[in-house]
C-alpha cells in the first residue's frame, strides 16, 4: 500500500512547514486489477473529525497511520504480499503547525502536496487541477502519473480546508487499476459530509 500521503507543504503567512516523511518506495510490479462493484456502500463516520464518507463496499479498511482516520485497499488484494504494489484510498487529516486562525490557503495546500510527490518521483507530470464544489470547505482536485520502475502509477488527491483543518482524500494505484479506483474516489468524495454543528 502506499504511504506518501503526508508529503505536501502547507504555506501560511507565518511561514511554511512540511509533513513528516512517510513514504516507501513502490517495487516495479503491477498488481492484479481491480473491478467496480455493485454492492451498496458501507457508511463511516469520524466523531474526532466530524465528517462522514461511504465507504465502496468492495474495499477493505486496514489499520492506516495516526493521522489516517480512514484507510482501504480493494478486498481482491488484501492478502497481497507486498501492500505497496497494491491500490489505496484514504482519508488522512495531517496534524498543523501553529498558524493564524482562518489562513490555510487551499492552493498552498495543494501545491505543497505535488512538490513534495514530485521530490520522491521527479517525472510526475500533472494531469489535471480542478475545484470541485465541497458545501463548507475549499477544495483542490490533483490527479497526477509517475513512474515507479517500469510501471506507471496514478495520484489522485482532494485537497480539501474546512473549518481551520486540511483533510486529503487520496488514492493511488497503478494506471491498470486507475478506472476502478477512481469510481471508489469519486464516490467517496461525492459523499463527504461535515458531522459537526455548522
Amino acid at each position: 500500500m502506499p504511504k506518501h500521503l503526508c508529503r505536501w507543504t502547507l504555506s501560511l503567512l507565518i511561514g511554511s512547514f512540511g509533513c513528516r516523511a512517510v513514504g516507501s518506495e513502490r517495487q516495479a510490479t503491477s498488481a492484479p486489477t481491480t473491478s467496480a462493484s455493485t454492492a451498496p456502500p458501507v457508511p463511516f463516520s469520524s466523531a474526532k473529525y466530524g465528517f462522514s464518507v461511504q465507504s465502496p463496499a468492495d474495499w477493505s479498511p486496514i489499520k492506516g497511520a495516526a493521522d489516517e482516520p480512514l484507510s482501504l485497499l480493494p478486498k481482491s488484494q488484501v492478502n497481497v504480499k507486498d501492500l505497496s504494489l497494491v491500490p489505496s484510498l484514504k482519508m488522512q487529516v495531517p496534524a498543523l503547525p501553529l498558524h493564524i486562525p482562518g489562513l490555510i490557503p487551499v492552493g498552498s495546500v495543494a501545491n505543497g502536496y505535488v512538490d513534495d510527490l514530485r521530490k520522491q518521483h521527479p517525472d510526475l507530470k500533472v494531469d489535471e487541477r480542478a475545484s470541485v464544489s465541497i458545501p463548507n470547505a475549499s477544495d483542490r482536485r490533483i490527479v497526477s502519473t509517475f513512474h515507479q520502475g517500469q510501471t506507471a502509477w496514478r495520484d489522485m488527491v482532494l485537497c480539501i480546508v474546512h473549518k481551520d483543518r486540511v483533510f486529503l482524500l487520496v488514492a493511488d494505484c497503478p494506471a491498470s487499476d486507475y478506472p476502478a479506483t477512481k469510481a471508489a474516489f469519486d464516490a467517496m468524495a461525492s459523499s463527504l459530509k461535515w458531522t459537526e454543528k455548522q
